[in-house]
């Protein structure tokens, strides 16, 4: 009979043991997840700001006029006056913040033009010229690319510090507005979605 009470104890400690054991693993794993869940939370709060501060920005731009009288093109050197006479999406290239998203974006455009064959280009600074006319030779982009002074640039062009930035133009006219966010593929493609339609 104490024998009998001896292996109980012992089984009611292997017991208990294993039941704590058990307790904190399922702790443990609840913690990790709902400290994942706030992560994801946080992070999908942080892209739709980004989103939401992106609209601002693009909305506020457009309807204006914007003119380019000279402008020359990073491979062939021809010079263009009058740059924007027509319907087209413009590509405003030059730092950005995020290299790898800027050839995805260009990337994304070049499979655009050649699917709907929008009259597209794009537009950087005389600084970043050599770089683009290397990036179009390597990334394989049709679409034309020309080089502008600063000036008309930064102060004609551009609505935000960041690049790559969209603008679509109808006969000078600006008619929306759009700057990607880096590694937000999914609000880029809703956009040139929404566009064509």
């Amino acid at each position: 009979m104490r024998r009998l009470e001896l292996n109980m104890q012992k089984i009611y400690k292997l017991g208990f043991w294993v039941l704590l054991l058990t307790a904190i693993t399922f702790f443990n794993f609840w913690q990790i997840s709902k400290t994942g869940k706030k992560m994801d939370f946080a992070i999908d709060r942080q892209i739709n700001e980004k989103r939401i501060s992106s609209l601002l920005i693009s909305n506020n731009n457009n309807k204006r006029q914007v003119e380019i009288s000279n402008a020359e093109n990073v491979v062939t050197n021809e010079q263009v006056t009058n740059l924007l006479k027509d319907t087209t999406l413009v590509i405003l290239l030059t730092e950005p913040k995020c290299n790898k998203c800027q050839e995805k974006e260009i990337k994304r455009l070049n499979l655009l033009k050649k699917q709907k064959n929008f009259n597209m280009i794009g537009i950087t600074t005389q600084k970043r010229k050599n770089i683009l006319a290397m990036q179009r030779k390597i990334n394989k982009i049709d679409f034309p690319i020309y080089w502008i002074d600063d000036t008309t640039f930064y102060n004609n062009l551009a609505f935000d510090s960041e690049f790559p930035q969209i603008i679509y133009v109808i006969n000078g006219k600006v008619i929306s507005a759009f700057k990607p966010i880096p590694f937000d593929d999914e609000f880029s493609e809703k956009y040139y979605e929404e566009l064509l339609n």
